[in-house]
């Protein structure tokens, strides 16, 4: 049975650094049967988008105003399920794990069908988390460099 994996954490555990080895190696792993989608020319835009932002759309009923990262989210799954090469695929997008209000079940459901569906979060120890997004947050608001 194929497997999917939905990576989730809170921002601020370390979600971008999984995401960038995804990213640099997912030839790799398409070769050993491991799905990261991702479409090259979204990436080389260098918008900071992460490259499973727009996924949120498809999952969750907002109206958020995201990138398109070049994936039809609505296929990518079946796309998935109907390569006899590949038997895993990790989708990466931390804000799925703290936006369950406006979660659309159905569209997880669809997604999911016929597979083993496993969600991997990361956590942080919440003070150490807090002041790390503290930090971040003054940082990006003002800018001191």
């Amino acid at each position: 049975m194929k497997k999917i994996i939905f990576h989730t954490g809170l921002p601020k555990t370390g979600t971008s650094s999984i995401q960038h080895f995804l990213l640099a190696n997912r030839n790799k792993l398409r070769e050993l049967g491991i799905l990261f989608p991702a479409n090259p020319e979204f990436l080389g835009k260098g918008n900071g988008q992460p490259p499973h932002a727009d996924m949120f759309l498809h999952f969750f009923k907002t109206s958020a105003r995201l990138e398109p990262s070049g994936i039809d989210w609505t296929n990518i799954f079946d796309e998935f399920r109907a390569d006899a090469n590949l038997h895993t695929m990790i989708v990466s997008f931390e804000t799925q794990s703290v936006s369950t209000k406006r979660l659309d079940a159905e569209a997880y459901r669809r997604a999911i069908s016929d597979s083993q569906a496993e969600f991997v979060t990361y956590i942080r120890e919440p003070l150490s988390w807090l002041n790390s997004l503290y930090i971040e947050t003054l940082t990006s608001l003002y800018p001191f460099s």
